[in-house]
């Protein structure tokens, strides 16, 4: 009787290990790039962050506010501190960015990347223009889907030091205004 050996095994120590990871690769990337889930779930997390410039934009800080977990544990960090909580969160804003200091807000971003189907990240920049408190920055937000949608549930943000034409160095200007609370 004729022994089979499989193509895999026959190729050697050498090139399996190649072959395997090749092919983990590129259904990986298949699966990522071309699965409509995954990019449904990347942009409903996006719409959660145009939704929030769009109201900023329009001076409603309570929209705005919209995109965050209205929860105690909601979580900021900026400014060397950390924060809890959406009322805190909300509080600052006001304080910070009352009527007619709120500016222009745009985000743009760098990776939306679903980690489950209800768990995100989202690292992207802010651009805040025509505000007292006009700057740039970086951000990395962790956003929770559940029966109402998606929300951020933690946002690290910092403003770029000394950036042309930004006043960050005198007055922090941070995505979650949670910074100085």
């Amino acid at each position: 009787m004729k022994r089979v050996v499989p193509v895999f095994c026959a190729l050697g120590p050498t090139l399996r290990p190649v072959l395997l990871s090749t092919a983990v690769a590129t259904v990986a990337a298949c699966r990522s790039s071309h699965n409509p889930r995954l990019e449904r779930q990347r942009s409903e997390m996006r719409a959660v962050l145009e939704a929030q410039a769009a109201a900023w934009n329009r001076g409603d800080i309570d929209g705005y506010m919209q995109g965050y977990a209205r929860r105690p544990d909601l979580l900021f960090a900026s400014g060397g501190s950390i924060t809890r909580g959406w009322q805190p969160a909300r509080n600052g804003y006001v304080e910070r960015y009352g009527p007619g200091r709120m500016g222009h807000l745009e985000f743009t971003f760098e990776e939306v990347t679903p980690l489950s189907t209800d768990a995100g990240i989202v690292v992207g920049r802010y651009h805040l223009r025509d505000s007292p408190r006009a700057g740039d920055g970086v951000f990395t937000l962790i956003l929770r889907r559940d029966s109402s949608g998606w929300a951020i549930t933690h946002d690290h943000t910092s403003a770029t030091p000394d950036a042309p034409g930004s006043q960050a160095a005198t007055a922090p200007t941070d995505k979650s205004g949670a910074g100085e609370l």
